[in-house]
Order: C-alpha cells, then sequence, then structure tokens
C-alpha cells in the first residue's frame, strides 16, 4: 500500500496508524498452527505465505510446537523460507509425545539451522522441574544465540505445582 508495510488478510482492517505502532515494535511473532496437520502441498503453501508475511510486515519469526513432526517436513520448511525468517520451536507441554526435553531441543536446531526456541517456562515446571534448575539454566547460556523467545503461558494440566498456587488459572 503505497510502500507502507501492512497486516495481511482480515487484520488489514486495522487503522493505518494503529498497524503502524504495532509493526514497529520489536520482536513480534506469529504463532503457527500444528506442522502435522498440514499435508505437504499445504506445508509448501504455507511457507510460501510466510515469505510473503515477513516481506509485507517485516514480522520474521514464527512460533509453532514441533511435537510429532518429521525430519522430512522441517526440511520442506527450510528449503523454502526466506534466509532472515526463523522459525521458533516451542513445546515442553506435558500433552505433547516429543520435544518436552531439553535434549531434544538441542538435538533439533543443531539439525536445522533456521530453527530457534522459545522456552515456555510454565511447561517447563508442569513436568515437576525447577525454574532453577541447573539443566535449564546451562542450556539457556550455552544457547542463548538460539533462544528467541520465554513464554510465561497459561497452564492447561491440573500439575500439583498449579494446585499449590490457586491465583494461577488452568483453564
Amino acid at each position: 500500500d503505497k510502500g507502507r508495510r501492512t497486516l495481511p488478510g482480515p487484520l488489514g482492517g486495522f487503522r493505518l496508524a494503529l498497524v503502524g505502532d504495532l509493526l514497529a515494535l520489536p520482536d513480534s511473532s506469529i504463532h503457527l498452527p500444528g506442522l502435522m496437520a498440514l499435508s505437504t502441498t499445504e506445508l509448501e503453501a504455507m511457507t510460501d505465505k510466510l515469505n510473503l508475511i515477513a516481506g509485507a510486515t517485516g514480522i520474521t519469526r514464527f512460533v509453532t510446537h514441533p511435537d510429532g513432526v518429521e525430519d522430512a517436513r522441517w526440511r520442506i520448511l527450510g528449503s523454502r523460507l526466506s534466509p532472515e525468517i526463523a522459525v521458533s520451536i516451542e513445546n515442553m507441554d506435558l500433552r505433547k509425545r516429543s520435544f518436552r526435553t531439553l535434549a531434544e531441543l538441542d538435538s533439533l536446531i543443531d539439525t536445522h539451522p533456521y530453527l530457534t526456541v522459545t522456552i515456555d517456562i510454565c511447561h517447563w515446571v508442569e513436568q515437576g522441574l525447577a525454574s532453577s534448575s541447573a539443566e535449564l539454566i546451562e542450556f539457556m547460556r550455552r544457547r542463548r544465540d538460539r533462544i528467541d523467545g520465554i513464554h510465561f503461558s497459561v497452564p492447561r494440566t491440573q500439575s500439583s505445582v498449579y494446585r499449590r498456587f490457586p491465583e494461577i488459572e488452568t483453564a
């Protein structure tokens, strides 16, 4: 729109001043759907859309859960993304089957250089692990160049940690 960056789709209905203010904020990201739910054709189309969104808005960080995503799908995603785009994996959720451990996250980001990590502190605590865990602190120190986000999500499990603190809603 006359050289100005705008948000795509239904978000384009925001007032232009608000869009400019939103896009000027640092560290914006977009949360992606689960990649396993997409066919290969849909995954390729989504990757093309990520490139368009990054070009139109300047948002280059996309967060997703890696649960169950096979290596071949990560390779498809990585082969089609613009080099400035980072896909940040966030997991450790007890409801997920894979990528709940730091070792799994380590291995994944070693294999795919375009992947970064968003650590969800609440998912970590839901596993019965301390937020002051030496393992977590060491991972964060060692991988600081690949960690691009921290989430404080609303936990959805009924972990005993949250029952001790009723002010934390676990809806």
